[in-house]
């Protein structure tokens, strides 16, 4: 059986796993002193947030991650450049980043794409909500490539770091 990995999907049914590309995220810069600046990045992004919890009431915000297309990965990461770190990354094996497919759906061509887990973003649920309301259309990665991203997502805070391995056997 052959399991697709995106639907395009209309309206405010925010799950997790949705794609908000072109989001504008305020980004707070290195403080100097008491200033706080504050620059507006325009990111492509995916909701981390479980669709369970997403329309419950005491859910303010959403939790997304930026997702960055794999010819432009190598601009946050320069070892992107390599295809043994790239097949690492494939493999589950650098815990701070996941590998999603390509998508080939007519409009909404995709290469294949790096979510970043070491930088969260957070938003108000009504101001996604909004946004995917003035946009229409927008890509659901589907299921069971949803939970191994939620999976993944977890393991990069869940990991413990031992100060010392056990001795390899002989």
């Amino acid at each position: 059986m052959d399991y697709d990995w995106y639907v395009v999907v209309n309206g405010t049914d925010l799950q997790q796993g949705d794609l908000i590309f072109n989001l504008d995220v305020p980004i707070v810069s290195e403080t100097v002193g008491e200033e706080l600046p504050v620059k507006i990045e325009t990111l492509d992004t995916i909701v981390m947030t479980q669709s369970c919890d997403i329309p419950k009431v005491a859910v303010e915000h959403i939790i997304l991650c930026p997702v960055w297309d794999i010819r432009e990965a190598s601009n946050i990461n320069s070892q992107f450049g390599d295809k043994r770190y790239l097949e690492r990354v494939r493999k589950g094996q650098v815990f701070a980043f996941h590998l999603l497919n390509k998508c080939n759906l007519t409009g909404y061509n995709m290469n294949y794409t790096v979510v970043q887990f070491e930088r969260i973003i957070v938003r108000p649920k009504e101001t996604i909500i909004n946004e995917l309301a003035s946009r229409g259309n927008h890509l659901r990665l589907l299921p069971p490539y949803r939970e191994e991203l939620a999976q993944r997502f977890g393991t990069f805070f869940s990991r413990v770091a031992k100060p010392k391995e056990i001795t390899k056997f002989a």
